[in-house]
């Protein structure tokens, strides 16, 4: 949903932008009157803020937890599908007393429920795994200046 909001506010914009560049409209006087800035260009960038959350500050928009709770919801009923409990595999498990006896009463889920060996299709792996290395860099980057930092500040409590 964020990115089909996004893609539209988007050509949105672009629209708008591509209009003032190829009839000149910023020499219009009816145009420039139109305020285009504040009437619609800032606005919708705010909108979009808004919906889709600020991802430098790491902050949800209200979309966010909307496809939150649909994945949740999705993700109950593809494994519960009548809304019945049934033993799903690396997920849970009804065990008798002799099957936990038989395993010295330990009650670690994995020697029950085993593991799932499905993996998530609408998840992408590969864009996630590039996030986490960019993240990564970032706090190698910060880790070596606060390094630095230290040493500085320690040659100075040094002398």
């Amino acid at each position: 949903m964020r990115k089909q909001q996004d893609k539209i506010i988007k050509q949105l914009l672009d629209a708008i932008s591509t209009a003032t560049k190829e009839f000149q409209l910023s020499k219009n006087k009816d145009w420039k009157e139109l305020n285009v800035q504040a009437q619609f260009i800032a606005p919708l960038k705010a909108l979009q803020q808004q919906l889709s959350g600020n991802p430098d500050e790491e902050e949800p928009g209200l979309l966010h937890e909307t496809e939150y709770f649909y994945k949740q919801a999705h993700w109950l009923t593809s494994r519960f599908p009548d809304g019945v409990y049934t033993d799903v595999e690396g997920l849970c498990k009804v065990v008798s007393q002799a099957e936990i006896a038989a395993k010295d009463w330990s009650l670690s889920p994995g020697r029950y429920v085993g593991v799932d060996s499905t993996t998530d299709d609408d998840f992408d792996y590969e864009e996630r795994l590039n996030e986490i290395h960019i993240e990564l860099e970032g706090l190698n980057e910060e880790a070596i200046a606060l390094a630095k930092a230290i040493s500085e500040n320690f040659k100075e409590l040094a002398i």
